[in-house]
C-alpha cells in the first residue's frame, strides 16, 4: 500500500494524513520514519489532535498501539478518502509530465507518404499519449474552417494570416530507366503536359 508521504500532498492532509499514517505504519516510530520526522513532534501533533477532538485516537502499551473504537471508525472513513486523494494528484501530476492530447496535420498529396509515415511513427513511439490526426489534401488548409495545428506545403502559402516558416526545397523530376528510353524513345515535351 503506497504511504501517504510519497509526495507533498501529504502536508495538505494535516493531522489525519499523519492519524491515517500511524495506523497504517503500525507504531509511530515507523510513521515518523516515512513521513521524515521526529516521533516526538509526530506524537505532539497527535496529542493536539486529540485534544481538539477530545477523546484518545490510540491506546498504547510497551508492545503495540491499538485504536479505541472511535479513531476505528474515523479511520475506515478517512483512510478511503486519502487513498482517493492521492490517486487524483498522483494522476494529475503524471498527466502534466508527459505530453497529451490532439496534433491535426495537414499533408498536401504530392509528397512522400512513406517518409511522413515513418516520421510520424517516430514521433508516435516517442510520445505516445498524443493522438495524431492527419488529413491529406491535394488544397492547402483552411484554418478558419478546418483547422490545423500544423500543415505541410508545397508552394507558395494562399492567404496572409498564415503564420509560415520555410523548412526546404524539395527537387522534382522526371526518370526513366535506360531500357525504358530504348524501346519508347525519349518523351517530347508536349506528349508530357
Amino acid at each position: 500500500m503506497p504511504s501517504i508521504n510519497k509526495n507533498p500532498l501529504s502536508s495538505h492532509f494535516g493531522e489525519i494524513g499523519l492519524f491515517v499514517e500511524i495506523v497504517r505504519s503500525g507504531n509511530f516510530s515507523r510513521a515518523a520514519t516515512l513521513l521524515d520526522m521526529p516521533v516526538s513532534t509526530l506524537s505532539r501533533r497527535i496529542a493536539t489532535m486529540e485534544k481538539q477532538l477530545g477523546f484518545t485516537l490510540f491506546v498504547r502499551d510497551t508492545r503495540r498501539l491499538t485504536l479505541t473504537p472511535s479513531a476505528k471508525r474515523f479511520f475506515d472513513q478517512c483512510h478511503p478518502m486519502l487513498e482517493q486523494t492521492q490517486a487524483a494528484y498522483e494522476a494529475l501530476i503524471q498527466s502534466n509530465r508527459g505530453v497529451t492530447g490532439e496534433l491535426r496535420i495537414s499533408i498536401p498529396t504530392g509528397l512522400d507518404h512513406q517518409f511522413f509515415a515513418r516520421a510520424l511513427k517516430d514521433f508516435s513511439d516517442q510520445y505516445p499519449q498524443i493522438s495524431l490526426l492527419i488529413n491529406v489534401s491535394p488544397i492547402f488548409p483552411d484554418m478558419f474552417l478546418n483547422p490545423v495545428d500544423v500543415a505541410l506545403w508545397l508552394g507558395p502559402i494562399v492567404g496572409k494570416n498564415q503564420l509560415a516558416s520555410y523548412v526546404g526545397a524539395i527537387s522534382q523530376g522526371l526518370f526513366a530507366s535506360r531500357r525504358y528510353l530504348q524501346l519508347k524513345g525519349i518523351p517530347q515535351r508536349q506528349r508530357i503536359c
